[in-house]
């Protein structure tokens, strides 16, 4: 664990060298990619927020920097969530099976349920695409 910390930590200084911004950039970068917002980064980093909003309205490097970080926090994202969807289809799957009657149908419901809210989203949108 502590290897691929190093690891990360290399490759972000890598990625900051790279676009050519400040060690105090990149972390700004890094608080908001994360979510933390531009008033908080701005107290904890000692920034004008106007300094901060002024790069990201015409620092492309800053910008560019700040896209990158924010894609692999997103992709990160979406592996957990991924790993947790299939976790949790075991366990419906697994309830389905060998849980007692109240468990299994509640999965089942709550299976049946998701279903039909997707075929409402798909009807939706094709309803949508009809209209544009």
């Amino acid at each position: 664990m502590a290897k691929k910390k190093e690891n990360n930590k290399k490759v972000v200084q890598d990625l900051r060298t790279e676009h050519g911004i400040t060690v105090q950039q990149e972390k700004i970068a890094a608080a908001y990619a994360v979510g933390k917002s531009i008033t908080a980064i701005a107290q904890e980093c000692k920034v004008a927020r106007s300094t901060i909003y002024e790069w990201f309205k015409s620092d492309y490097r800053f910008v560019a920097y700040y896209k990158t970080l924010l894609a692999e926090v997103r992709q990160e994202t979406r592996g957990a969530i991924s790993s947790m969807a299939a976790e949790a289809t075991k366990t419906l799957r697994s309830l389905m099976k060998k849980g007692s009657e109240q468990a299994r149908l509640k999965a089942a419901t709550y299976i049946i349920d998701k279903l039909s809210d997707d075929d409402k989203r798909v009807a939706k949108s094709k309803a949508d695409g009809k209209k544009g």
